[in-house]
């Protein structure tokens, strides 16, 4: 409905808000409202100047009686002009109802050619809506005939089954679902009115025979059947909320939904302008451009290739095919060694060379924490934490040389100690006694070349296990063939890495008697290889050089008997234990 096009007058302007304001509650339908606002009027004796603050109590009072909003708008910002002032006095309004009409509403002002006002144009744009998705509802499972409606599909059978026939099991049973839904669940509330209708009649004849033994058995079960569909209702509400509405409910009016609805829709894109900087309007021509643009911007381009990917590595093949296969592909011919997600790849053994990269890396990090205060637990945490990550790549697919083992120990303690990565002072406590856990004296660190040794142990327990993994497939097929691994044996001609696998094999089978089965069946854990590696490498420990050469520093007279000598060696033995570990608990603390 329209209003008169002269702005009006005061007194006019508040009857025509009463007017519009009775008209509209009083309409029990879909109701689209395009007045000339009150809060505008006069707008030739204002000359231009703003609005007032009281001048919007109108306006307030006519949006909150008549439950109405403001509709999206885009073109002219000014609906009115006397060819010296403009303003936007025409609006349009629109209700709850209207919301659930129309999907999606647009009001367009266009050029006022000949008017003093500006002609407004709605639209409602529709766009395709995808097919809904299948969505479970938890309301199914209460029902009797739920299970047996899943069990009336034919099982797969077989022992492995293929995705094909997994996703056809699937597809039968939401075709069996959606008809169990249209039949138990299509019109929850046509159900729950007769439901209450008969529950109410039955209560109503009760009254006139409450002894009745059949209108009692008969109650009770409409109560229940007018229970267990309000339950279902509500269940369905919840699962679509996604909240609990006895707890966190809101007075669910028309007006809230309307209002949600109404959120959403001003998220909607409407008008957008292309690379051209022509403006188009719709939601499929908006959906054009959008995946012409994102085309452009991440679609393929022939240099956004990276360099390993630009070269191909052949072996065993004819210098025919390989020429055949670089004119085919467009790649160049690559050589060893390279690197792949920066770990080396080589033909030969791996070496402190190839290595290198890791030691810049851990060193370079090692520097720039070096201008940093840090204490000594936090130097102890970045330690077993950052740089041991760092590490731990490497370390899963290597067993790394001892040389690198010994170069980065040796970078850890200097900076354990000193802070730096270079130092030449003597440790306070032998590295191998750090390692220890914190309850035998040491400071919880880990072991890399146990560590190591418990990855790598990974690959062992897959090869054993034939784990369906390409790798372990090519292992089986190039060297296995069909042995059995714990009793394998290489041939010379192997690879060095293969060589330092089966070495691992040993330790494993050293830590492990019963290999096969490691730790009563379990699969296995690097955290467990790690400590049965760890109690190995201390069984292994060298004794100092000292001790090797038999000099004697023992701290007893040589005419004291030697029960008096072994007394007194265990006693200088625990004090000086004793001494290093106060020693590493004061730095922790």
């Amino acid at each position: 409905m329209m209003t008169d096009s002269t702005p009006p007058k005061d007194q006019q302007a508040e009857d025509t808000t009463i007017s519009l304001t009775e008209v509209v509650t009083e309409t029990p339908f879909d109701t689209t409202v395009t007045p000339e606002t009150p809060i505008l009027q006069n707008a030739q004796t204002r000359g231009g100047t703003k609005i007032a603050d009281h001048e919007l109590e109108e306006l307030s009072y006519f949006t909150k009686t008549c439950e109405v909003q403001d509709i999206s708008w885009s073109g002219s910002d000014y609906s009115w002009t006397n060819k010296t002032i403009r303003s936007r006095i025409d609006r349009a309004f629109c209700n709850a109802y209207w919301w659930e009409t129309f999907d999606y509403t647009h009001n367009k002002y266009l050029v006022n050619a000949l008017s003093d006002h500006t002609v407004q144009f709605l639209h409602f744009p529709t766009s395709i809506k995808p097919k809904p998705s299948f969505q479970y509802c938890d309301i199914w499972s209460r029902h009797e005939n739920f299970w047996p409606t899943i069990n009336s599909v034919a099982p797969i059978t077989g022992t492995s089954p293929s995705l094909q026939q997994i996703g056809s099991l699937l597809a039968q049973i939401r075709a069996k679902l959606r008809l169990f839904n249209r039949d138990h669940f299509a019109d929850l509330r046509s159900q729950q009115g007769k439901a209450r209708i008969t529950m109410e009649t039955v209560q109503q004849a009760l009254q006139t025979d409450p002894r009745n033994e059949h209108l009692l058995q008969k109650e009770k079960e409409a109560r229940d059947r007018y229970i267990a569909i309000l339950s279902s209702s509500l269940c369905l509400m919840q699962q679509k909320s996604k909240m609990e509405w006895i707890t966190q409910g809101d007075l669910s009016t028309r007006f809230f939904f309307a209002k949600v609805k109404q959120r959403k829709l001003s998220t909607y894109i409407y008008a957008i302008k292309d690379d051209h900087g022509k403006q188009v309007e719709g939601f499929e021509e908006i959906r054009a451009i959008m995946m012409n643009f994102y085309k452009g911007l991440l679609g393929e381009h022939p240099t956004c290739r990276s360099s390993l990917k630009q070269e191909i590595l052949f072996g065993g093949i004819s210098h025919t095919l390989q020429t055949e296969c670089l004119h085919i592909t467009g790649l160049k011919e690559g050589c060893f060694p390279l690197k792949y997600l920066e770990v080396p790849i080589t033909t030969s053994k791996l070496t402190k060379l190839e290595c290198r990269s890791l030691l810049e890396k851990i060193t370079t990090r090692v520097k720039t924490w070096a201008s940093r205060n840090l204490s000594f637990v936090g130097r102890a945490v970045l330690i077993n934490n950052v740089l041991f990550g760092m590490l731990t790549n490497w370390a899963s697919i290597f067993i790394l040389p001892s040389q690198v083992i010994d170069k980065l120990s040796r970078i850890y303690r200097n900076y354990l100690w000193e802070g730096s990565a270079d130092s030449r002072r003597i440790p306070h406590v032998a590295w191998h006694q750090v390692y220890l856990p914190k309850t035998q004296g040491g400071l919880g660190l880990k072991d890399y070349n146990a560590w190591n040794k418990a990855l790598i142990g990974k690959l062992v327990w897959a090869v054993a296990h034939k784990k369906d993994i390409l790798w372990v497939k090519w292992i089986h097929g190039r060297y296995m063939k069909n042995q059995v691994w714990w009793d394998y044996s290489p041939s010379p001609d192997s690879s060095w890495y293969w060589m330092k696998i089966h070495r691992t094999n040993e330790v494993f089978k050293l830590l492990c008697p019963h290999p096969p089965t490691w730790e009563g069946g379990e699969p296995y854990k690097v955290t467990k290889g790690y400590t049965c590696s760890s109690n190995l490498s201390h069984m292994e420990y060298k004794e100092p050089s000292h001790l090797q050469q038999q000099i004697d520093t023992r701290r007893s007279c040589n005419t004291v008997d030697e029960r008096a000598n072994q007394t007194e060696d265990t006693l200088y033995e625990s004090l000086l234990k004793n001494k290093y570990r106060h020693y590493i608990d004061g730095l922790l603390q």
